[in-house]
């Protein structure tokens, strides 16, 4: 913390030394209101000063989700600074937000911010930053008998060097010191990002490496490279894609690599330095982004590896241990884009740490995958920024936080990024702003309580009057979002509705049974019907009414064909436009009878492409599932696909059934065995709930299986349900896609008697971009993890498979979802016919986080599906037992028009809106006094954007609105800007790239690509190309 004249009295200051006055409420709307309250508290009480007020509002109010924050120094601040928040007004001391679950990342940069004296101002202002500095410092003395600390400081005479030795300590060194800033702010990463030699760092703060063994790689090391490493070498960054720096380093007759790559179009090559000023000099005259690093000796090049047996060695001196310590954080570094592990041996990763190509692109979308999305460089200055944001440009609710800037002179920046992160974070820690060995005041008399919402808790008082007798009943809520438990059922219908003659365009992909394509086309005219059978590549058929896709026959690898129909959209079969409804016809992909078994590519298939009627306003999916034993004739195909209202049909033995979803009877409570009870994904919010219930139902001991090993509130969880239960709960931090780690882990299990499977990766994609990667992904944990579960225990237990509403119903963006919940659902079925105790239940929204954000929250709620309190939900579901179902509650009115316009409301029009016995209650019409209480959905948290300049007001033009956004973010007149010039000709560098990209992103709605900015466009390019996107 800053020193202040007040700190000895203030009780919590912020980095900067100001006092933080945090004012919070339950709803945003309430928010204004307790601001006022305490506005005019203060003006009551001119006797109270801003740190009473300040301390007041931490240790006697919890910090509610909405949340504002005001930094100041006295009471005339504070007080102006509440009434912006009352008003609703910004206000250059408020910074505001809306909290939610996060995870952070720390990544931590290599070799190139470097600078004498890029410490001092944390030095001076920070006491966290000096302990960890002058700890290591220390350290280093004591190991070496050298420091880097005046270089770091800009003491003695510190100048500018290349001198590895040098600065490859000092950054360490200040990288330490920056992470005990942000950790001593109240920051609590989930893990760390290392780039080249700031995996050094990242490795300390994740605990694979201790301080000492990181201070003889870093040290030992750098005197190793230069003590043996060629000299007359550089690098540079460029900004141009993969394919363009590759095709450049083959016409250049020079020595250079490419050694790094940041993101897609932000690259770093080493080489020969006149090669590589050479290749500089020639983007620059193409007008593209360009600069040298000075490097002297080729990192991350082939070059090292001629001196592999010296660096390899470079530590043997200080008896380093021979493998990496187990990490309390995953570090995730960029030398082979994924987390270092205990497994890996020390002396070989730091070697390839120093000879690999640098891959921070993958690296970041690691950690995005792993669940961060809250980025903080550890850096000076921020050099990593817009190669992050490029590489998350397609990952939703992520956000990107520097430290601080060169030119900063003080902590302000700072604490307005610690700031952004407190009013996001709903587990921030706040305790760590208190001053040591505050004392404490007592409490002040009067102080306005927090603002709650209005829950109108009491009948009126005229409730029921006009009800004869009051009649049984009157006071009963309606009971359409009680939870239920739904089966499928194959029926005979008792009418079918028929649609006119269609023209039909059939599908065939590759694979798929071209013959009976041509039969069906063949038979179509004496149905009334016209059909094409399209060859590949497409062809000009003219409107039709509907598609009808048949499916080809599926492999034993199911993956493979899902990827293979899946990936680029190759199920289309030539078909650009989609008529009004698409046809899937799959082969035993549903048990219709009670000896069936489902093919799990035709049913995995059925269940994403559902999800089509959802991502494309007006198209309706229909499944038509044909025989396995036997064949369906053309006429059958065509007579089936003729029939309107259904959204599943199936044919058997000549006869058309329907699908519906028909409520089942579960007994009221489980019969599980619950001496031992394994649960995936088990520290995931549905994980937890599943564990907790079962400690209250006398469970003795619980292994959950996790990924990560649980965040915080995990980790509390498992303590309460071993204090207050008695339960032994093991956390077991597994990969689930690692079949030799779960061999290993699991083989030495007790006998499992309860088996949970609810572990997933949460694949979100629509059906138009979906890869081969994305399906291996959604199905390597989810489906693939189960198999590997049950291969491993000793004994079959009894086993509960988590599905998911989505494999019936689909959802956007969620066919990658919905095709592994229906591949387990196939696979539980598989298990009860070899006499496994199996079920599948497919649930539907819980009323805790999960894997949806909150656009995906919202978009399934407005379906109609409305959210289970988990104990409702374990109460309907865990009783299923020797079959499949959904367990789900709604708005059925809501959920049947949503499935009316998708052509599928049938599907549930055996469920009943009410249950069985309830009255229906006509409503009052009559406004209450106050409306009541909502539940609170899950929200991701909106960051403020802060100290950030006001943009120019749009004036209807684009090029005149671009060149006032391009003016603003470069400090320059408008009248030096030349639109056919350029941009990084006119000087513009990676943070001006990235704010200008902001700006248009913000101000005019449009997102600009990092290539086409950093690339050489000019302003009249880039609204060309901006037009071309419109």
């Amino acid at each position: 913390m800053s020193e202040s004249p007040s700190q000895s009295r203030s009780q919590y200051l912020l980095p900067d030394g100001l006092v933080p006055v945090v004012v919070s409420a339950d709803a945003e709307d309430r928010l204004g209101r307790y601001a006022a309250s305490v506005a005019g508290y203060l003006r009551e009480h001119p006797d109270v000063d801003v740190d009473r007020v300040a301390a007041y509002l931490l240790d006697a109010r919890p910090v509610r989700r909405h949340r504002a924050v005001a930094a100041v120094a006295d009471r005339d601040a504070l007080l102006d600074a509440l009434d912006a928040v009352a008003d609703g007004r910004p206000h250059p001391d408020v910074v505001r937000g809306s909290a939610a679950s996060h995870r952070f990342a720390y990544v931590y940069p290599g070799q190139g911010s470097q600078r004498p004296g890029m410490g001092a101002v944390d030095y001076r202002c920070s006491a966290a930053y000096r302990t960890a500095v002058d700890d290591c410092h220390e350290a280093s003395m004591e190991l070496f008998g050298t420091s880097p600390i005046d270089y770091v400081l800009g003491r003695d005479a510190a100048v500018e060097t290349d001198d590895v030795t040098v600065v490859q300590p000092a950054l360490f060194m200040h990288m330490l010191g920056l992470t005990a800033m942000w950790d001593a702010a109240g920051v609590r990463p989930a893990m760390t990002v290392g780039h080249s030699q700031g995996e050094i760092a990242a490795a300390v703060r994740s605990g694979v490496a201790s301080l000492r063994e990181a201070l003889v790689v870093v040290t030992m090391r750098a005197r190793a490279v230069d003590a043996i490493a060629p000299r007359g070498y550089t690098m540079a960054v460029l900004g141009v894609s993969l394919d363009e720096a590759e095709a450049l380093l083959a016409r250049n007759s020079g020595w250079i690599e490419l050694s790094v790559v940041n993101s897609a179009h932000i690259l770093c090559v080493s080489g020969e330095r006149p090669a590589v000023l050479g290749l500089i000099a020639a983007l620059e005259a193409d007008g593209k982004f360009a600069k040298e690093i000075r490097v002297a000796y080729p990192a991350h090049t082939s070059i090292v590896s001629k001196f592999a047996a010296e660096f390899v060695t470079a530590f043997d001196s200080f008896g380093l241990g021979e493998r990496f310590s187990t990490p309390r954080i995953p570090c995730i570094g960029a030398t082979l884009g994924e987390a270092i592990d205990e497994t890996m041996t020390l002396r070989d990763y730091w070697f390839w740490n120093l000879r690999n190509r640098v891959r921070f692109d993958r690296a970041v979308a690691t950690a995005a995958t792993d669940g961060a999305d809250t980025f903080i460089e550890i850096a000076e200055h921020p050099t990593l920024v817009l190669a992050m944001s490029e590489t998350l440009a397609e990952t939703t609710g992520t956000t990107i936080l520097g430290t601080r800037r060169r030119e900063c002179t003080d902590h302000s920046l700072f604490t307005k990024n610690v700031l952004a992160v407190a009013v996001a974070d709903s587990a921030f820690d706040w305790s760590r702003w208190a001053v040591p060995g505050r004392t404490r005041h007592l409490p002040l008399e009067g102080f306005p309580n927090s603002t709650m919402r209005k829950t109108r808790l009491w009948a009126r008082f005229d409730a029921g009057a006009t009800d004869p007798v009051n009649r049984p009943g009157w006071a009963t809520t309606t009971p359409d979002h009680d939870v239920r438990v739904l089966r499928t059922e194959w029926q005979r219908p008792s009418s079918r509705k028929l649609v006119a003659p269609q023209r039909i365009a059939v599908l065939t992909p590759a694979g798929a049974d071209r013959g009976f394509a041509a039969t069906i086309c063949e038979t179509a005219p004496s149905h009334g019907a016209v059909a094409w059978q399209l060859p590949d590549g497409g062809a000009e058929i003219g409107e039709v009414d509907a598609a009808l896709l048949l499916l080809p026959a599926g492999t034993d690898d199911v993956e493979a064909d899902l990827a293979g129909l899946l990936a680029d959209e190759a199920w289309r079969g030539g078909l650009t436009e989609l008529p009004a409804v698409l046809w899937v016809a799959t082969t035993g992909g549903e048990t219709v009878g009670p000896d069936e078994a489902a093919d799990p590519f035709h049913a995995a298939a059925a269940a994403a492409l559902r999800c089509l009627a959802v991502e494309q306003t007006g198209a309706r999916v229909a499944q038509l599932d044909l025989p396995v034993e036997g064949t369906a004739s053309a006429d059958d195909v065509l007579s089936a696909i003729h029939v309107g209202g259904e959204s599943a049909l199936a044919l058997r033995d000549g006869v058309i059934h329907v699908k519906r979803l028909v409520p089942a009877e579960v007994p009221a409570s489980h019969d599980l065995d619950l001496a031992h009870v394994l649960i995936s994904g088990g520290t995931g919010r549905v994980g937890l709930a599943m564990a907790e219930r079962f400690a209250r139902d006398g469970a003795r001991r619980l292994t959950l299986l996790s990924r990560s090993g649980g965040d915080d509130e995990a980790r509390r969880t498992v303590a309460r349900l071993t204090r207050r239960f008695g339960v032994s709960v093991d956390v077991v931090r597994i990969d689930l896609t690692d079949a030799v780690a779960v061999a290993d882990v699991l083989g030495g299990l007790r006998t499992v008697t309860t088996a949970v499977h609810a572990a997933l990766d949460y694949v979100d994609r629509p059906l138009s971009a979906i890869d081969a990667a994305d399906v291996h992904r959604a199905l390597d944990a989810k489906v693939g993890g189960l198999g590997r579960i049950l291969d491993a225990l000793d004994e079959s237990p009894r086993v509960l498979v988590c599905s998911s509403l989505a494999a019936t119903l689909g959802g956007r963006d969620q066919a990658l979802y919905a095709a592994a919940n229906r591949l387990l659902e196939v696979e539980a079925a598989r298990l009860r016919a070899v006499g496994v105790d199996a079920a599948a239940v497919g649930w539907g929204l819980w009323a805790v986080q999960g894997p949806l954000d909150a656009d995906g929250l919202a978009r399934v709620t407005a379906t109609g599906v409305v959210p289970m309190a988990p104990q409702a939900a374990l109460d309907a579901g865990l009783g299923i037992r020797g079959f499949d179902a959904q367990v789900m509650a709604a708005s059925w009115p809501d959920l049947r028009a949503l499935l009316a316009m998708t052509g599928t409301a049938a599907l549930v029009s055996d469920v009943l809106d009410l249950v069985a016995g309830a009255p229906e209650v006509a409503e009052d019409p009559r406004p209450l006094d106050a409306p009541p209480a909502e539940v609170a959905e899950p929200e991701t948290a909106e960051y403020e954007t802060v100290a950030e300049q006001p943009g120019p007001a749009e004036s209807g033009d684009l090029m005149t609105d671009l060149v006032a956004e391009l003016a603003v973010a470069m400090d320059l007149p408008t009248s030096d800007i030349d639109p056919g010039a350029p941009l990084v000709a006119l000087g513009m560098d990676s943070l001006q790239a990235l704010d200008f990209r902001k700006r248009v992103q913000a101000s005019l709605a449009c997102d600009l690509p990092v290539e086409a900015i950093l690339g050489g466009a000019s302003l009249n390019e880039v609204v060309a190309l901006m037009d071309t996107a419109a």
